[in-house]
């Protein structure tokens, strides 16, 4: 649990009883490097995604799966930067000077006598229910009743040395470019200016922070500017000063090549795996039924199902098809019966909504069409349509057998729980269903 933008209010749990060997963290093999980084992202979600996997976290997790640290990056709090629309400039320049890491093994991690008793005896517990399905209800336990002490993921390495990192954000609509941006972050923070003349490689402009014109209306939009720097490691004595702006090439130098590398201070970044992995592992006979709920209850823990206006939802589906042949039953999925989620597929699905009339999903009453949602097309024009004829229920995809001939195929989705997108695009904006974002015109994406 925490912030590890800036290593604030991280709580640790131990996972592992206190005599679980020494010799099962061990200095690992890592390259000596000094490091400088430069990227731009044009939506909130980009950046999670690209700031998680620096973790080793799943890239599908992003903003949702490390929220804290998103939020304490925007400056923002209560999961608000799901909802913010941002264009972002990020730079960092670390030294790895040494690295440790936990041995996974029968001996060390994967010994089922080095885990908690407490961890055990609670994943085992009868009132955290370990059947399918896995409803809100149910998640709902293992998030308070586990999630909330033990958290989702174990630390199972370290790298230390020094590091420090700014980002600078602006809302979408005020089209800064990122040139401007990065001209932001150099007057905020002037640690990016001391090495910009210094780095060389692709991934630097050679000229940064040179002053430019065409940034001098920048009054325009930084009004929504966010701005935060966060040093890590180093010498504890010279780190508060880094994230100032002034920042002589002494003071970060000697800041970096500074602190004690057997000390936690030092460490700037860490590897996680799942603690539902960690149980399969360590004792897959015992833990088999509990290793699939807990992953659930991990996707559930960090999906936003309390943001207004939605934004995500725990329900059956979140995976969409259209039929072209057979029913939903029959490959293996439901159909969709509310107008919502039949939109949400269709905008996902990249499918037409609404070219011939004003609303994006139709609702018909007729018998004889597909169950719940459907795809209409006639070959010159195409809709979405939502039956709402209990006497339809099992029907599947079929073609009109008077012209205009028209295919009609039944958009389905997976009957499995799980945090699904319901985000509406305003605008004329379309959805995408993997990140939960929205495209608006002009091919730039939001959050």
């Amino acid at each position: 649990h925490g912030h590890y933008w800036d290593l604030q209010q991280v709580e640790a749990q131990r996972l592992f009883t206190a005599d679980i060997p020494g010799k099962c963290f061990e200095e690992a093999h890592c390259a000596h490097s000094n490091d400088f980084t430069l990227r731009h992202f044009s939506s909130v979600q980009s950046w999670s995604r690209f700031y998680s996997g620096s973790f080793g976290l799943d890239l599908s997790a992003g903003y949702a799966g490390f929220a804290g640290s998103i939020d304490a990056s925007l400056s923002s709090s209560g999961h608000a930067s799901a909802k913010m629309t941002r264009t972002l400039s990020f730079a960092s320049r670390s030294r790895q000077r040494r690295c440790y890491r936990l041995i996974r093994d029968a001996e060390c991690a994967y010994n089922r006598s080095h885990l908690q008793p407490s961890l055990v005896e609670r994943v085992r517990s009868s009132i955290l229910p370990k059947d399918a399905p896995y409803t809100g209800d149910k998640m709902q336990l293992w998030s308070m009743g586990f999630i909330k002490r033990f958290g989702t993921h174990v630390t199972v390495g370290s790298s230390h040395g020094a590091a420090v990192q700014s980002l600078t954000s602006v809302d979408s609509h005020a089209r800064a470019d990122q040139e401007c941006l990065d001209l932001n972050m150099c007057l905020k923070f002037g640690w990016l200016g001391t090495i910009a003349s210094t780095v060389t490689g692709t991934e630097v402009a050679p000229n940064l922070c040179h002053n430019r014109s065409s940034c001098d209306t920048s009054s325009v939009w930084s009004s929504t500017a966010t701005s935060s720097c966060s040093a890590l490691g180093g010498n504890p004595d010279l780190r508060e000063s880094i994230c100032g702006a002034s920042v002589s090439p002494d003071t970060l130098d000697a800041w970096m090549a500074g602190g004690d590398l057997e000390d936690i201070e030092s460490a700037f970044r860490f590897d996680f795996m799942p603690i539902h992995e960690l149980l399969m592992h360590a004792s897959f006979e015992e833990f088999y039924d509990v290793a699939p709920v807990l992953a659930k209850a991990a996707e559930y823990s960090s999906c936003l199902i309390d943001d207004w206006p939605p934004v995500q939802r725990w329900a059956p589906g979140g995976k969409y098809e259209k039929i072209v042949h057979g029913n939903c039953a029959g490959a293996g999925m439901r159909a969709i019966d509310d107008p919502g989620t039949c939109q949400v597929a269709a905008e996902g699905l990249g499918l037409a909504t609404g070219r011939r009339r004003r609303h994006g999903v139709e609702i018909t009453t007729n018998a004889g069409r597909p169950e719940g949602c459907y795809f209409v097309n006639d070959g010159e024009a195409s809709e979405v349509w939502l039956s709402t004829n209990p006497a339809n229920e099992g029907n599947g995809a079929e073609m009109s057998d008077t012209p205009p001939f028209r295919a009609r195929q039944p958009i389905c989705m997976s009957g499995e729980f799980g945090c699904q997108c319901v985000r509406h695009c305003a605008n004329g904006g379309t959805l995408d269903l993997e990140s939960c974002t929205c495209k608006c015109r002009g091919n730039e994406w939001v959050g």
